[in-house]
């Protein structure tokens, strides 16, 4: 008789204690500033980490020349860079590219007059420093080093960044194209996925598209890690290519970064196979003000077409840009 008393008094003071519990909720839950307020501090936490994980991989992207920062600027621009390329038993290959982007008045920095050697159809998802050591074997190289001149018309709606180019490419005779890009920002904790899409048509050649599917991950202030998933495709051969592969960019200084990559190149025809493994690491270095920088970028590959042999290969190249940095 002694027990009961202590037994019914728990219960009775636990329902008490969650009935205060539940009141004390229940007036915060009504409170709309309540509400307001844990909803801020959450939206601005969320939106916090997702600013730091962006504004990182827009500044190591434009540092290393990503094409992605030059397709999404409003400003006037002009790139030009020297490429000296180095591969075993070959001879030394030199190019020379350009990118000229002028920004039309009068049109809230919506449309722009594009000249440019059209590299578009070449390796997906690569800055400038790992373009030459990071080369898909499989690529249809004919694609490249054709001059287009255009007309770019900029969009950014519902933080979806969407443009629209139309015009010449300057062969003999001239093909008319129409370019289509969009790309869209989402963060999921401390990740950000960055998924671009480019549609390309071209007189007398058909459809080309390429994605880029890359999830960036930002470690502290001066290290990035990004992902790449990239797919090409054409209807001139209906193959799918694909690059996938880690990548860690490392800002060292203001005026040094260096881009460790291991990449896999595939393609689905005649089945799906590897066409090669590339491992780089590429140097860059602002050498003059804030406009002239020298990317060295030495690399290894493992082709198909040489027994996966390993084959070493070294890049050099200079870079000016004016106007907009």
């Amino acid at each position: 008789m002694a027990i009961s008393p202590r037994i019914g008094h728990f219960p009775s003071k636990a329902f008490l204690t969650l009935l205060s519990l539940l009141f004390t909720h229940a007036q915060a839950w009504s409170n709309p500033q309540t509400i307001q307020g844990g909803a801020n501090f959450i939206d601005t936490t969320h939106d916090e980490i997702s600013n730091r994980i962006l504004s990182l991989s827009n500044r190591i992207d434009s540092f290393f020349g990503d094409p992605r920062i030059d397709d999404e600027s409003n400003n006037s621009r002009v790139r030009v860079f020297n490429q000296t390329n180095f591969r075993e038993a070959e001879t030394a290959e030199n190019e020379v590219g350009y990118k000229i982007q002028l920004r039309l008045p009068k049109t809230e920095k919506r449309l722009q007059l594009v000249i440019q050697q059209d590299e578009d159809e070449e390796e997906p998802g690569q800055t400038s420093s790992t373009a030459a050591a990071q080369r898909n074997e499989g690529a249809r190289e004919d694609l490249a080093d054709k001059s287009t001149a255009g007309l770019r018309y900029i969009l950014d709606v519902a933080d979806i960044k969407l443009s629209s180019d139309a015009g010449l490419r300057l062969n003999l005779p001239p093909q008319a194209f129409v370019r289509f890009r969009f790309r869209k920002n989402m963060t999921f904790g401390e990740w950000a996925f960055r998924p671009v899409e480019k549609l390309l048509w071209v007189d007398r050649e058909g459809w080309y598209s390429q994605t880029d599917l890359n999830f960036d991950r930002r470690i502290n202030d001066t290290w990035l890690f990004r992902f790449v998933n990239n797919l090409t495709w054409d209807d001139q051969d209906y193959i799918l290519r694909t690059q996938n592969g880690p990548s860690f960019f490392q800002k060292v200084s203001e005026i040094t970064g260096i881009n460790y990559s291991a990449y896999v190149y595939s393609q689905d025809t005649p089945s799906w196979a590897v066409q090669n493994y590339v491992l780089s690491l590429g140097f860059r270095q602002l050498i003059y003000k804030e406009w002239f920088f020298w990317e060295i970028t030495p690399s290894l590959s493992f082709p198909r077409e040489e027994r996966f042999h390993r084959t070493p290969g070294l890049s050099i190249r200079f870079e000016a840009i004016f106007g907009s940095v």
